[in-house]
């Protein structure tokens, strides 16, 4: 036998490479049979042996089959290749031959008799590979191999070029260079070049193998059939048709699909209701929006007009910002929801902020939410408009998206959307929300933080504690609140598991636990073992204990317990005394000295203590201390002086109205909304003609529910002379103080005056810049009767 030798790297590089182009060649093989005569074949380049040669690869020793040129087979005629070409091998390998003969059954087929002490495998492997050079498609070798020959027979590697038939056809005009070439056909190799002829004169066999690519598993099959597709002179020379891509367009891979739409197009689609049906339905049903348009566009060219509107989605890329909201107002009109949908997704990441909004509202307005969701989740909106997004999703979305809106909202929202979140995971009660609302108590905003608190106390989640505990350690302005919520929480609890909690180790945990027993032990009579409990930490040497404790006694409504907590009114600790301020408060009347502890820690020199001891005041109905209340008006401190209005409010009577009228008319002077609020709310019963300067005095005031309020107050006077202040809120700051100024001008009767109320409206209409509806209003009322 010869032995070739051939330059390791270059071994390497050619051999390989063939043999991994014979391996996937195998494994893509299709499934088909045909007919290919021999001189058809022998009309390819000079006809080769195949025979067995031992290769260095990389240093490694390799046998197998490889092409070599023999003059004697290259001078026989066509029809006596086949048997030169076996006698050719036979003698150059005689020990392996032995006496092997070979029988040509007919034009394609071979039966190989095999000598007892001949080289099976190798025999096998040069006359099935020789014989497949020149066109026989059969090779059998009974009783070696009961049936046919196939490559997975054979014992040897061959270093050959295997082409798929996608790849062949490509040198449909150039057959010497695929002259040694292959094509699997049916598991066995055919002729590259004659398989590509038979492909030409439309070989219905040949031609399934491309049509089935398309719609096979295979990627790389339909990108290479589909390129043949796309290139005129290829699709006319192999008959494809825009049929035959058709499929493609539902594939699942983008890529697939873009070229698909390539190859339709290309073809050509008018007139073909096939391919127009599978456009329309991809765009219909496609998720990729480019795709789409290009779809569309080319449905237009070939006379479907139903998606024209769709042709807008252009302009929301590429054309100015009016050409773009002017495609969604055309997009927001559409009868193809499904797809204008989309669309006006894709116009949310658009730079102007009006063709935004405008896409936002037109897909609310289409009750699209799901698009919503799937634009949530992706990564292409600003955060600004995620967090729209996920705002209109809490109130419209599936459930699952409510869940991805919530949590989006929480975690990435700004504090108003996280403080939404909390409030709906808390109107929800579902405890599966604990762990995010948990991590919410670490958040930057207090706001935050509160809300959190206060949903985790509706969900009663007794894991939300230790965290709750934590939180109120970590910033001293969210303890009160809190401990608030785990209060709430723990009262939820079995009394016996509260008890433990008050000797636990962690401070704040015994806090609010010795809180919670307060919702335990009320009622008319309180549970004994409770206040016992109580009582006891009370005398508790941490601070923080004793505060507790106080805290929960004061909230026992006892007499007896008010009475014991009222010695501690000159107690070190501030927040013991607001406490027993709190019990006093809430004793029954039969506590007589209720009244004069409250009016004693009046003077106390912590603001919280007389704060708390006013209100008291105020809520028990003790009318003995409006004088002393009335001094207090002229205190400094703003939280004082608010709790002393809010005090004289619910001090009123028939008896001292009339003298705190003028204490109230004061209060107006004042730069605080609070004390305003409530000067206003005594002020407006009964209002007078005496009021109208001090209620005027609100048109200054910061806080729109001041203006209002006042606004309110002159309007339900009816009074003729409270026209005049109303009309100096025309000017407001504020839309909806204007209208309510306006709406009380006009229902204040006119009586005798009438020219001066249609000034006064006409004074409004010539406000500059009114709102046209504010105007036409004003107009109305000045044409009434």
């Amino acid at each position: 036998m010869t032995r070739m030798r051939m330059n390791p790297k270059l071994a390497n590089r050619n051999c390989v490479a063939r043999l991994v182009a014979y391996l996937v060649a195998v494994t893509v093989a299709a499934t088909a049979t045909g007919v290919i005569t021999p001189a058809a074949a022998a009309e390819r380049a000079e006809p080769h042996l195949y025979v067995l040669e031992l290769i260095d690869l990389a240093g490694v020793q390799v046998r197998m089959v490889v092409p070599t040129t023999n003059r004697t087979l290259s001078e026989a005629g066509l029809s006596t290749r086949p048997t030169k070409a076996f006698e050719a091998l036979r003698a150059r390998s005689p020990k392996e031959y032995g006496v092997t003969s070979l029988r040509l059954d007919s034009a394609t087929k071979a039966t190989l008799v095999l000598d007892k002490v001949a080289d099976a495998d190798q025999v096998l492997a040069e006359v099935f590979w020789s014989l497949a050079a020149l066109g026989y498609s059969e090779l059998s070798a009974p009783p070696y191999i009961k049936d046919s020959v196939t490559l997975d027979r054979l014992s040897y590697g061959a270093a050959v070029t295997l082409l798929p038939l996608w790849d062949a056809v490509r040198f449909y005009d150039q057959p010497a260079a695929i002259g040694q070439a292959f094509v699997i056909v049916g598991n066995q190799p055919v002729p590259a070049a004659e398989a590509v002829k038979r492909l030409l004169k439309a070989d219905p066999v040949l031609r399934k193998l491309l049509t089935d690519a398309v719609i096979g598993g295979a990627l790389r099959p339909k990108l290479a059939v589909l390129e043949l597709l796309i290139d005129a002179r290829t699709r006319d020379a192999i008959r494809l048709k825009a049929d035959d891509a058709a499929p493609a367009l539902q594939d699942g891979s983008p890529h697939v699909r873009q070229l698909a739409l390539d190859a339709v197009i290309a073809a050509g689609i008018v007139g073909n209701k096939t391919v127009i049906a599978a456009l329309e339905h991809l765009v219909e049903n496609d998720s990729d929006s480019e795709l789409k348009l290009r779809a569309v566009k080319a449905l237009s060219k070939a006379g479907v007009t139903k998606y024209a509107d769709l042709l807008e989605t252009e302009k929301l890329k590429t054309g100015t910002a009016k050409e773009a909201m002017d495609a969604v107002t055309k997009l927001s009109k559409s009868q193809q929801v499904k797809i204008a949908g989309p669309a006006l997704v894709g116009a949310l990441s658009h730079s102007d902020r009006g063709v935004r909004d405008a896409a936002l509202k037109a897909i609310m307005d289409m009750a699209q939410y799901d698009l919503l969701h799937g634009a949530l989740k992706g990564d292409m909106l600003s955060a600004e408009m995620r967090e729209q997004i996920a705002t209109l999703l809490v109130e419209h979305g599936q459930p699952a998206a409510q869940d991805d809106a919530l949590l989006y909202l929480i975690t990435k929202g700004k504090a108003v959307g996280a403080i939404l979140a909390c409030q709906t995971y808390g109107k929800r009660g579902a405890k599966t929300a604990s762990p995010v609302l948990i991590d919410a108590l670490k958040h930057d905003s207090a706001e935050v933080r509160t809300a959190a608190a206060e949903a985790l106390a509706m969900l009663k989640d007794d894991r939300a504690i230790p965290p709750l505990a934590d939180a109120a350690d970590a910033k001293a302005r969210d303890k009160e609140t809190m401990l608030k919520a785990a209060t709430e929480i723990l009262a939820s609890l079995s009394i016996d598991k509260v008890k433990t909690l008050t000797d636990a180790k962690n401070i704040t945990v015994r806090q609010m636990a010795i809180r919670a027993l307060a919702e335990f032990a009320k009622g008319s009579r309180p549970r004994p073992d409770v206040v016992a409990i109580l009582q006891e930490k009370k005398r508790d040497p941490d601070i923080n204990i004793k505060r507790s404790a106080v805290f929960a006694l004061a909230r026992l409504q006892d007499d007896g317990i008010a009475r014991d907590l009222a010695e501690l009114k000159k107690d070190s600790d501030v927040e013991v005394r607001v406490q027993v301020a709190v019990a006093v408060t809430n004793s029954s009347d039969k506590y007589t000295e209720a009244a004069q502890v409250l009016e004693e820690m009046m003077g106390d020199s912590d603001r919280k203590v007389r704060v708390e001891a006013i209100r008291g005041l105020g809520k028990r109905k003790v009318t003995s201390a409006v004088a002393k209340l009335v001094s207090f008006t002229k205190q400094p401190d703003k939280e004082v002086k608010i709790a002393v209005f809010e005090a004289l409010l619910l001090l009123r009577t028939a008896d001292n109205g009339k003298d705190l009228r003028p204490v109230f008319q004061k209060g107006m002077e004042t730069q605080e909304s609070g004390i305003l609020l409530v000067c206003i709310a005594a002020l407006a019963e009964k209002t007078s003609v005496a009021d109208m300067e001090a209620l005027r005095l609100a048109l200054s005031d910061k806080s729109k529910a001041v203006r209002l309020a006042a606004v309110a107050a002159l309007a339900a006077s009816k009074l003729f002379e409270a026209m005049d202040p109303l009309s100096n809120f025309f000017n407001d700051v504020d839309k909806e103080v204007r209208k309510a100024a306006l709406e009380g001008v006009c229902a204040i009767p006119a009586g005798d005056s009438v020219a001066t109320k249609k000034r006064y409206l006409k004074d409004f209409i010539d406000v500059a810049d009114i709102e046209a509806e504010l105007k036409e209003r004003a107009k109305q009322c000045l044409a009434a009767p």
